[in-house]
């Protein structure tokens, strides 16, 4: 190296001459270690980003899974066999942190034994906030059944004239 620095020779503390040697080189590369330090403020902050997106993103998708409800004891809950079985679902897309979400639910009756104006399921509370209503097949030559879904969450059944003593089987989805 052609540029040298002079030392002092110093004494530890037992007397021996030692002198600390550097070259001009790292003295010059000293700029670096700030880059290095600005280099680690920047992983701090981008750490905290991916903590903010894994919380963001952690709560996009919502699904509580297909879950049973009760069925009216005058009811035969489950009467198609080869038919899925009564539950209802959640599912939520969206995040908290900014507002905007939405929610799809979804209801799925087989149910055997239903009467006109007849109570057939209870949900629990808080499924639906509002009143909903669908159709569902029935028996080979009967008119469909409407359901509806009331804001208490009981589940009625409406028939046409004077059917009775007939099934539901099938699933309604809808956007909240």
């Amino acid at each position: 190296m052609a540029r040298e620095i002079p030392h002092r020779y110093l004494q530890d503390n037992d007397g021996a001459e030692y002198f600390p040697v550097t070259s001009g080189k790292a003295i010059e590369e000293l700029d670096k270690a700030a880059s290095i330090v600005a280099i680690n403020e920047k992983i701090v902050e981008i750490n905290d980003k991916m903590k903010l997106m894994d919380l963001t993103l952690g709560d996009m998708v919502g699904d509580t899974g297909w879950i049973d409800y009760q069925v009216s004891t005058t009811n035969t809950k489950n009467y198609i066999s080869s038919a899925p079985p009564c539950a209802i679902r959640e599912v939520r897309v969206g995040n908290d942190l900014n507002g905007k979400w939405f929610v799809v639910r979804s209801i799925r009756l087989n149910i055997g034994k239903i009467n006109h104006d007849q109570i057939i399921a209870q949900l629990p509370q808080g499924f639906t906030n509002e009143a909903v209503s669908f159709v569902l097949r029935s028996n080979g030559n009967k008119t469909p059944i409407e359901i509806s879904i009331e804001k208490d969450a009981t589940v009625k059944a409406y028939l046409n004239g004077s059917d009775s003593d007939l099934w539901a089987c099938g699933e309604y989805t809808w956007l909240v």
